[in-house]
């Protein structure tokens, strides 16, 4: 082979690797292996991954706002969720009306009656952060106003699928319902018994009640977990 045609290959194959690392680190190339990363780590529930990837934002420009707005959707979205899945795992506070709980609380009840409201505080923040997004509509509203033209778009279709299964997003939306109800009706419990200390026991690590009307009021507090809203 003559040099020329040698060096004009070579020259050629320097071309299409530059043309090929331009087009792999182009805002948008970044973009999309970022989001395809998101969903990678979203659906095998790899969070300490996850939370990294959306920390930083990689692309620039106009993708890079498109970027920024998903990974803070998604952000919003789990940290409401993640307030109520350690509140849901919190064992002090699923155990507070056990009579173990009760005997070493009361008479009054104030610790645990404590943590049962700064519980309640973080849960209500976490429910409406989450139900303020509650359609893909409120999704850009919320995190794709200030996106360029044309980009809206791009933002509606990259998360849309998070709002297909709308089982799931209500079968969230009564869990936060659910746990809301524990702390309202478990923080009622407990002062119904400080202020009615001789009216029950816990011998034989049991809770027994040697006033019947205040049983009763007991257990209808109890039903109330089912009805609220």
């Amino acid at each position: 082979m003559k040099r020329g045609v040698k060096i004009g290959l070579a020259a050629a194959a320097v071309v299409a690797s530059v043309a090929f690392i331009i087009y792999w680190n182009s805002p948008e190339r970044v973009y999309r292996r970022e989001l395809g990363q998101l969903h990678s780590y979203v659906y095998s529930g790899n969070d300490t991954r996850l939370y990294e990837l959306l920390r930083h934002t990689q692309a620039s420009g106009d993708w890079g706002q498109l970027e920024r707005s998903v990974k803070d959707f998604y952000k919003d979205r789990f940290d409401s969720i993640d307030i109520l899945k350690d509140l849901q795992n919190d064992e002090e506070l699923g155990a507070a009306l056990d009579a173990e709980s009760l005997a070493a609380n009361g008479p009054t009840f104030e610790t645990i009656m404590e943590k049962l409201q700064k519980a309640g505080e973080k849960l209500k923040k976490a429910r409406e952060q989450f139900e303020k997004v509650s359609s893909l509509d409120d999704a850009v509203a919320a995190f794709a106003n200030e996106l360029p033209d044309g980009f809206q778009e791009k933002f509606r279709s990259d998360i849309a699928s998070e709002f297909k299964n709308q089982d799931e997003i209500s079968d969230i939306s009564d869990a936060f319902k659910m746990m809301q109800g524990l702390v309202d009706v478990y923080t009622e419990e407990l002062q119904l018994l400080a202020s009615n200390p001789k009216g029950w026991n816990t011998n034989d690590n049991k809770l027994t009640f040697t006033d019947k009307k205040l049983e009763k009021k007991y257990q209808d507090n109890l039903e109330k977990v089912k009805d609220v809203k």
